[in-house]
């Protein structure tokens, strides 16, 4: 691409990438869904407190969702009823409820001009005053019994009496989308990525562009003032790491490309650091490790001082990070097309073995949710194009690479097999479970192989080579819509 292009590029990308900032909408968080009727119903009347709080779990309050209704045949809508938002003794918002938009269809919406600032774990509160004009014109519904986790905090308070029911009423927050914070950041160093005017080829290059993923992928946890250092430097190691394992087996860019982000935005490292398994990081080193010593011992022969600080800094890292067990080791294991397929993988939710339907044990039940353990247990997403991919190069390349294949199907038994995970967790620092980002390693090296393969048998024209990097882009937003979910769900 000549310079003037690449500028104009540059400029184009860098003018457009704002935009991906600005996106947000309102995202709804605490429901509770009202009854009907007028026996469900408390009647508003002048002179009356009505107070109902609740324990906010995100940053914002965007809107307040309230189950209004007439209580007579034709209510006075001349006069407003009043809203107003508390936190302690602070008000933060006063609104004004038009009654003509009272009706038994639908909720009544207070949108607030600009989003109410608020923390997780605050008592907010929201008072109705109904002037004399409406007193008995309007009721509020009261609520379903809800054991949602997000509404058990609150207590409807009836001239400062609580009350065993709560009113009806849904919360909504301000939402980011996670995407959209990492498709900006990428966009803003793609342009400066142009203006710069690197060789893709170069060692600053890969650095730069090794960051920059690196930057995109955690915004979602920076955005929410939770900015891991320990989560920055493994992304990039394992990303470096892998990037130089796959370049040393002469495969071209965008396959390599493909095998370094799959291994490094996997959801293996997340998990893991998120629930006090950072010791476990050290396997973010892992291709470096195989560089060492695979296919030959050519690298560490021609870098041995290297080779040797590498070593070091893995046997620092073991000794000296932190690692907090589980309580209760996991003895089961998720299936095979949950961990490398499911994207739902996040720190606070559970996986359970498929044994848990045939044992009919209840779904909340902790000690099940102990012994079967939660996602970090299990948890090492690659997505549907990359294990496609392996596949296509497992068929074609197995016989030139069965050590590397014979290395992951050992680690797939011995982290997946439930048969033999009791008999060999004793003789493991570690759960066997753990293990499977050694096979992550093999089926990511088996993806770009596969790719590499694809390439050459499409032929290399300017179409194949267009499909081939749009493949590589739709595998990468693939694991970043992923990483954003695992990375982002217990901050929002």
């Amino acid at each position: 691409m000549k310079k003037t292009h690449r500028y104009l590029l540059g400029i184009i990308i860098l003018l457009i990438s704002p935009f991906f900032f600005t996106a947000k909408f309102d995202l709804q968080y605490i429901s509770n869904p009202a009854q009907e009727g007028e026996v469900a119903g408390v009647k508003l009347a002048a002179g009356k407190s009505y107070l109902q709080s609740f324990s906010t779990t995100r940053h914002s309050i965007s809107e307040l969702s309230l189950f209004l209704r007439p209580a007579t045949t034709k209510p006075v809508t001349t006069h407003s009823i009043k809203l107003k938002v508390h936190r302690g003794d602070e008000i933060l918002a006063t609104q004004e409820i038009n009654p003509s938009f009272i009706n038994n269809d639908s909720q009544t919406n207070v949108r607030f001009p600009s989003p109410l600032v608020t923390k997780p774990g605050q008592l907010i509160s929201f008072s109705l005053t109904v002037p004399p004009e409406l007193s008995g014109n309007y009721r509020a519904q009261l609520s379903l019994p809800n054991e949602d986790s997000e509404a058990r905090n609150a207590t409807f308070y009836l001239d400062n009496q609580p009350q065993d029911q709560n009113l009806a009423f849904n919360v909504s927050y301000t939402f980011r989308p996670p995407l959209s914070y990492q498709l900006g950041i990428l966009s803003l160093f793609l342009a400066a990525f142009l203006i710069a005017n690197l060789s893709p080829k170069s060692h600053a290059a890969i650095i730069f562009y090794a960051i920059t993923l690196t930057a995109s992928f955690i915004s979602p946890v920076v955005a929410l003032d939770s900015f891991s250092p320990l989560l920055l430097a493994t992304f990039i190691v394992g990303f470096l790491s892998m990037f130089f394992f796959l370049r040393s087996l002469n495969l071209p860019l965008p396959a390599i490309l493909l095998g370094a982000h799959a291994y490094s935005f996997t959801t293996y490292f997340p998990l893991h650091i998120l629930s006090g398994r950072a010791k476990l990081i050290s396997f973010a080193f892992l291709p470096l490790v195989f560089l060492m010593f695979y296919p030959s011992r050519r690298f560490i022969k021609k870098h041995f001082k290297l080779s040797g600080l590498i070593l070091i800094i893995i046997f620092i890292l073991l000794i000296f990070l932190p690692y907090q067990p589980p309580s209760i080791k996991p003895i089961h294991t998720a299936q095979l097309k949950d961990i490398f397929l499911d994207p739902n993988q996040t720190p606070v939710s559970d996986k359970f073995h498929p044994a848990y339907n045939a044992l009919q044990i209840p779904k909340e039940d902790p000690s099940v949710i102990e012994y079967y353990g939660g996602w970090d247990n299990f948890g090492s997403y690659i997505g549907f194009i990359n294990l496609l991919l392996a596949l296509v190069g497992i068929v074609f390349t197995a016989k030139r690479y069965m050590p590397l294949l014979a290395i992951g199907v050992i680690a797939l038994v011995i982290s997946s097999t439930q048969l033999l995970i009791p008999s060999v967790s004793i003789f493991l620092p570690i759960p066997p479970q753990y293990l499977i980002i050694i096979a992550t390693f093999i089926l990511t090296t088996f993806a770009t192989l596969g790719l590499t393969r694809l390439w050459r048998f499409l032929g290399k024209d300017p179409l194949t080579n267009a499909i081939i990097i749009t493949i590589v882009i739709f595998a990468l937003f693939d694991l970043l819509n992923v990483s954003s979910k695992t990375l982002q769900f217990s901050l929002l």
